[in-house]
């Protein structure tokens, strides 16, 4: 079951720390078609990305600003 909910918003909590041994672990291919699950993280990945540029939403949530590609 995945922690995504429609009233979920990723926090710095949910960020992995550099330096974290998780970051050196070899990955998972992604099975296509993708899964609910998956389509629902990075939609709540890339809602983390613009939350984090907007300065109201950072602001209230402590969010440090976040790169990446979005429309």
């Amino acid at each position: 079951m995945s922690k995504f909910r429609p009233e979920y918003i990723i926090t710095m909590k949910d960020i992995v720390k550099e330096g974290s041994a998780i970051l050196r672990k070899r990955t998972q291919e992604v099975k296509l078609p993708m899964s609910n699950e998956d389509k629902d993280a990075l939609l709540y990945m890339l809602q983390f990305l613009k939350n984090s540029q907007d300065p109201s939403i950072s602001k209230k949530y402590k969010l440090r600003p976040g790169s990446g590609l979005f429309n």
